[in-house]
Order: C-alpha cells, then structure tokens, then sequence
C-alpha cells in the first residue's frame, strides 16, 4: 500500500519557518521551536528522500530474508500510519 503523505521533494524556508512543497509551494508544516527551527526544519524537509532511501534499502536486505521483529519495518509502517505512533 502506498503512503498517503504528501510527495517530495520538500524544502524548508527559514524565514517563513514552513516547510513546504518544492513543486507548488504548498505549506506542509510551519517549525516554531525556538531553539531548533532550522534544524527541525531541514530534517522535516529531508523527510521524503529519507523515507525513499529506507525503502530502498529494506528491499535490498528483505531479499534475503526479513526477520520477524525489523527496525526498518517497523519505522516504514510507523511512516505509512500502520504502526505505532507516539499521539
């Protein structure tokens, strides 16, 4: 099943504090901690290509074999709204 977030690629404006769409604009999120907003940010803005990459990367190794109790499983399903959540 295919995620239903919005698709990257992401950017994060630090004057606006959002993230948002590169391709319309649209706003994604607004980063108001004081102390971490750009960071908060590029992280939030990275966030497609990382899901992107970890998917990659769990076809290659489940492959071979997927153990019961996955990290990467568990955070893709997590990402995709199937796993745990912490709200």
């Amino acid at each position: 099943m295919e995620p239903k977030f919005s698709p990257g690629p992401w950017a994060y404006d630090k004057n606006n504090k959002t993230v948002y769409l590169e391709t319309s604009g649209q706003i994604i999120c607004k980063v108001n901690r004081p102390n971490t907003a750009l960071d908060d940010g590029n992280l939030i803005a990275a966030s497609p290509e990382l899901y992107e990459a970890l998917k990659d990367e769990h076809k290659k190794h489940s492959q071979v074999k997927c153990p019961d109790i996955c990290k990467i499983c568990k955070i893709l399903e997590k990402a995709e709204g199937f796993g745990e959540s912490t709200s």
